[in-house]
């Protein structure tokens, strides 16, 4: 994690958390808020899962923004063609294995944003298997849209 630049990496562009290190801080408010949301409905899960879907959601964006010095200002440069939930989930498994809810946490983070078709259908089901990948998708939607862009954090 250390050589990644995970703890360097802004967590957008312009949205929440454009500054460095502001993707590790996301995921640290990520995480304690999907914890706090999890424990406030009775709904267990594993305190690893915890950890591991909340800082590592957004896995998939480190390296991928560029800081332009004269705008003062990051870009967003991705070449890869697959949705950065998805992506995350196979950057992490290279490293140790998911459990099927952890990936489907990680991989439907950003809720129904994104998707299509049948896409929605599966976000659904997600939904009624796995509720904790709904309340991840809102301390994620949470911290990104209101704590981190109005600097309550």
């Amino acid at each position: 994690m250390e050589t990644s630049g995970f703890f360097e990496s802004p967590a957008s562009t312009r949205y929440h958390n454009a500054f460095k290190g502001g993707l590790m801080q996301h995921s640290w408010n990520v995480m304690k808020t999907w914890e706090i949301k999890c424990m406030n409905l009775n709904l267990i899960v594993d305190p690893e899962t915890i950890i591991i879907g909340g800082l590592l959601h957004d896995l998939s964006k480190v390296g991928k923004y560029k800081y332009d010095k004269e705008t003062k200002s990051y870009t967003f440069n991705n070449i890869n063609p697959l949705w950065h939930p998805y992506y995350s989930v196979i950057i992490i498994q290279r490293y140790f294995q998911l459990s099927d809810q952890e990936a489907i946490c990680i991989a439907f983070h950003e809720g129904a944003y994104g998707l299509s078709g049948n896409q929605i259908k599966d976000w659904n089901n997600v939904k009624e298997k796995y509720p904790e990948a709904l309340l991840l998708h809102h301390a994620d939607m949470e911290n990104a849209f209101i704590i981190e862009k109005r600097g309550i954090n």
